[in-house]
């Protein structure tokens, strides 16, 4: 890969370990230069900086530092990692935390990012890591001839009125991605829903910050512009893509808790809106007083077949003919626990067997095969449990909380049960 960059007029800089084009001057994205400077800090002075690294994660204290160094960032690939083994391409870097976890799972990488600064980060990420290559350019005069098994645009697509000088910008963008995959390749995309339901609750549309302004179109030519369902699904074809699969992250794309496939939204015996109303109060640009309760609406959302369309991000695999199905329809969802000690992360895959839905549960860091056993703790996983429908008792106080004139002895009655049960259970 790295002959190749040589090729095409790139040159190493030994002093920051990344490859750029003479002159290059950079694009103007940015967090804050103090915002970025902060990272930067943490990150260069970071024992660990593996994903799930414990030492980055006490420093997750606002949202920038959330956004840029928890390990939750990855989830968005984690039900990906078999998949991204080979020779991957991403474009739009940030900060590197995607792309520590493309490295941790990839025989190559090349991280493109646009910004002289935040390449450094990235670098600074994943300097223990001899398989990822940083390349500071602008994706529309990237150039390399290599081809590759899997290109990413996470977070990036929206972003393309800003940075491709075409008729029709968003569409440029993906031909491009397309023309860096190899026969079986597959891009992947993480994106908001402009018809997401959050933001008809009276969510900020996250990038203008103005309520309602994606749902009503009034983007401009010079602004990140998001897309529904079925525009992004056009825009594809268009494209020459002539495989598109759409699953649903939740509370969205960038911290998700929950992913679910289009066959999970509509499985006979599962709740996947119990997955999803959960995640609700998780979401950082949820409304201070929305205009409905969206805890109460994703279950009628889910009954009646909506759930894909309303979901508040996408998650987007789209490929050739020359692919096979990424995840097979018995795939319903995947549950993430991500924000803890590295020690107790765990993933669960909910998959239908039969007449029955098993629950597959990991450890994600490796290291912890076995059971942790502290003075008062033991965390056992078990082997594929049956999946259990029912209400969640939590949706109960849900209930009582949002009712007018809802008094406190409801919520005390509820929880009896639950204080008797805890304080008989240890004996």
């Amino acid at each position: 890969m790295r002959h190749t960059l040589l090729q095409f007029g790139y040159l190493y800089n030994r002093e920051t370990s990344i490859w750029s084009r003479p002159n290059y001057q950079g694009i103007p994205y940015t967090d804050g230069e103090k915002v970025e400077k902060r990272i930067k800090f943490i990150i260069d002075n970071a024992s660990d900086l593996s994903t799930l690294s414990d030492d980055l994660r006490y420093h997750c204290t606002d949202w920038p530092t959330r956004y840029h160094l928890s390990g939750s960032r990855a989830n968005i690939l984690r039900p990906l990692a078999s998949s991204l083994q080979g020779d991957i391409l991403e474009i739009g870097a940030g900060c590197g935390a995607i792309t520590r976890f493309l490295g941790e799972c990839a025989k190559n990488v090349i991280a493109l990012e646009g910004s002289l600064q935040r390449s450094t980060i990235v670098r600074a990420r994943t300097r223990d890591l001899t398989n990822v290559t940083v390349v500071c350019d602008n994706f529309n005069d990237f150039q390399c001839d290599y081809k590759f098994d899997a290109v990413t645009l996470i977070g990036v697509l929206e972003y393309a009125n800003l940075y491709i000088p075409a008729q029709n910008p968003t569409l440029s963008m993906l031909q491009r991605a397309r023309s860096f995959l190899n026969e079986r390749g597959k891009l992947i995309i993480a994106i908001e829903n402009q018809l997401g339901l959050k933001y008809f609750s009276g969510a900020r549309e996250d990038h203008v910050g103005i309520p309602m302004y994606g749902i009503e179109a009034r983007y401009c030519p010079n602004q990140p512009t998001t897309f529904a369902r079925h525009q992004l699904t056009n825009l594809l074809k268009d494209a020459g893509f002539t495989y598109v699969e759409i699953l649903a992250p939740f509370p969205d794309y960038k911290l998700p808790i929950s992913i679910i496939t289009e066959s999970g939204f509509s499985a006979p015996g599962f709740d996947a809106a119990a997955l999803i109303w959960q995640t609700v109060h998780r979401d950082h640009l949820r409304p201070k007083f929305p205009t409905f309760s969206p805890e109460l609406t994703w279950p009628s959302i889910v009954k009646n077949g909506l759930a894909l369309d309303l979901a508040n991000s996408f998650l987007i695999i789209a490929g050739t003919e020359e692919c096979a199905p990424t995840f097979p329809s018995q795939i319903l969802a995947w549950h993430f626990a991500t924000e803890r000690i590295r020690t107790f992360c765990t993933m669960s895959e909910f998959v239908l067997e039969g007449n029955r839905i098993k629950v597959n549960r990991k450890r994600l860091y490796p290291a912890a095969e076995e059971p942790v056993v502290g003075t008062l703790l033991a965390h056992h996983i078990a082997a594929s449990p049956d999946y259990i429908p029912g209400e969640v008792y939590l949706y109960q106080l849900v209930r009582i909380v949002t009712r007018k004139g809802w008094r406190v002895e409801e919520v005390c009655k509820l929880l009896q049960p639950w204080l008797f049960f805890f304080g008989h259970s240890g004996g």
